[in-house]
């Protein structure tokens, strides 16, 4: 009997798995663009007037568009947007293994959960805080277009694909 021998070399093979196990290792750069994709889609929640799985946000109550109206801030202004500092505080961070995209406004929970009337206790003169019902509305979280582009960014990383 013959014997055959093939040999194959692997080298090539051998350094693009290396590459690909350091890629996996070393996620920084794709999670510095994965937080800036979650800070756009909080970003498109402002524009939308909508939550990032596309549910309009509640109207603002008569009592809340007349106190607008009293403070100079008109009703044509979004509905989390009383003098932007919502929309303005948000912030993305990054590290080799994570991204996140947030506020640290005391009252930036409110709006993503809401509310109901009294739920943090009292004024000093005894009235309820918040005075009324505040409804959810979401504005932290990924929207569709924006969870393509964080899973692509995935991609590209390990395959080692440059983006823009």
């Amino acid at each position: 009997m013959t014997r055959i021998e093939v040999k194959y070399d692997d080298s090539a093979l051998r350094k693009e798995l290396d590459r690909l196990l350091r890629s996996g290792r070393d996620l920084e750069p794709a999670m510095l663009r994965i937080a800036g994709h979650l800070a756009d889609s909080v970003a498109e929640s402002f524009e939308r007037q909508a939550s990032p799985d596309g549910a309009a946000w509640a109207p603002l109550s008569e009592v809340t568009q007349r106190q607008r109206g009293m403070e100079g801030y008109g009703p044509e202004r979004p509905i989390l947007e009383r003098r932007g500092d919502l929309a303005l505080s948000i912030l993305s961070e990054f590290d080799r293994d994570s991204a996140v995209a947030g506020s640290n406004l005391v009252y930036a929970a409110t709006h993503q959960f809401g509310a109901s009337k009294g739920a943090f206790g009292k004024t000093s003169r005894g009235g309820p805080i918040p005075w009324g019902d505040i409804p959810a509305r979401p504005f932290l979280g990924v929207w569709p277009e924006h969870e393509e582009l964080i899973r692509r960014t995935i991609v590209d990383h390990l395959l080692g694909e440059q983006q823009p």
